[in-house]
């Protein structure tokens, strides 16, 4: 009687263990479906980009306490004239500029139109290799980034655009509107 007992607790326990897995999976798709919806109303101009290794999560960028979607994108149609984002260009325009960066970042907030951050330059910091390693930096770590200015700016979570000379640039939203925080690194 013991050993059947005990062999019907094991069986359980592996059945718990076999199960698990799968019941995370089907949670995680669920997860990465509505991700990807939310996507659709952009599709006709922009493709989620499979050149960086980050993976899709949800971040606080506005402060409002609710999540918001980032999405790294290649850019696949012309967006210079779209109505339906909020375009967000922060660098400075070069001359003879035509048609801008081939990546995007792409905010979805819900209740507000998608942030599109994008460069109206043709080579471009979000083109090069160091663009892969960007992150996102929770509102309470930023403090630790030893840049004072910016920790009292940003309303919520930001995104570091690293450059190949290792230094950095961040996007943050201000309350109102996202804003570029370049550092001046003085040699």
């Amino acid at each position: 009687m013991r050993d059947s007992n005990m062999t019907k607790h094991l069986f359980r326990s592996l059945l718990m263990v076999l199960l698990i897995p799968t019941i995370i999976s089907c949670r995680q798709d669920d997860q990465v479906s509505t991700w990807l919806q939310a996507f659709d109303i952009l599709q006709d101009d922009f493709s989620i980009s499979n050149r960086f290794p980050q993976h899709q999560a949800e971040y606080d960028f506005n402060g409002d306490g609710l999540a918001d979607s980032i999405y790294y994108t290649d850019v696949i149609g012309d967006i210079s004239d779209l109505s339906s984002v909020v375009l967000f260009q922060p660098w400075f325009k070069k001359d003879k500029q035509i048609l801008g960066a081939k990546t995007a970042i792409v905010i979805i907030s819900e209740g507000s139109l998608p942030v599109v951050i994008h460069d109206k330059n043709d080579i471009s910091i979000l083109d090069t290799l160091a663009i892969q390693q960007s992150e996102v930096i929770e509102k309470d770590m930023i403090a630790q980034l030893q840049e004072p200015e910016l920790s009292t700016k940003a309303k919520g979570d930001i995104i570091v655009i690293p450059t190949e000379a290792g230094i950095d640039s961040y996007i943050y939203w201000d309350g109102s509107s996202y804003q570029l925080y370049e550092v001046i690194d003085i040699p």
